[in-house]
């Protein structure tokens, strides 16, 4: 009898923890966004590009890299980017998030000895003034969809 009831209980506690799994999650303010619907909405998406875009894909492996648990894993900060405010254009803003387009120039290389400065277009989302990470246009196009409904 007592086996039993200890197999019943391990069995009850390891329920729970698994029905208690953390969701990653990206704050702004007070409120939490889970990640698992931006990324669903991308891997939706996926049937309907052509080519593999896995790369472009924001997958829980790097989502983890913000929240996880309520633990901030890692903090990237602006400086790193070089970011020059004079090329910075905010296009969707909810709450304190925003989704940021940087355009900058970088060198192309054309030949060993020539290279040109070529536009590129980067977007980074922003809770108030902190960095969070780069996205890629696909998540962008979902990030607008959720800050519009």
């Amino acid at each position: 009898m007592k086996k039993f009831l200890l197999i019943l209980l391990i069995t009850g506690f390891s329920i729970t923890a698994l029905a208690n799994k953390p969701r990653p999650y990206i704050k702004s303010g007070n409120k939490k966004i889970y990640c698992e619907k931006i990324i669903d909405g991308v891997l939706k998406m996926k049937a309907y590009l052509p080519g593999d875009i896995t790369p472009t894909i924001f997958q829980y492996s790097m989502v983890d890299a913000y929240f996880n648990n309520g633990k901030l894993y890692q903090k990237i900060s602006i400086q790193e980017e070089n970011i020059n405010e004079a090329f910075m254009e905010v296009k969707e803003k909810r709450g304190s998030l925003s989704l940021v387009c940087y355009e900058d120039y970088t060198d192309m290389h054309i030949a060993t000895d020539l290279s040109v400065k070529m536009p590129r277009k980067r977007l980074f989302l922003f809770d108030n003034s902190v960095f969070l990470c780069e996205v890629s246009q696909d998540v962008a196009d979902e990030l607008c969809t959720y800050f519009s409904e």
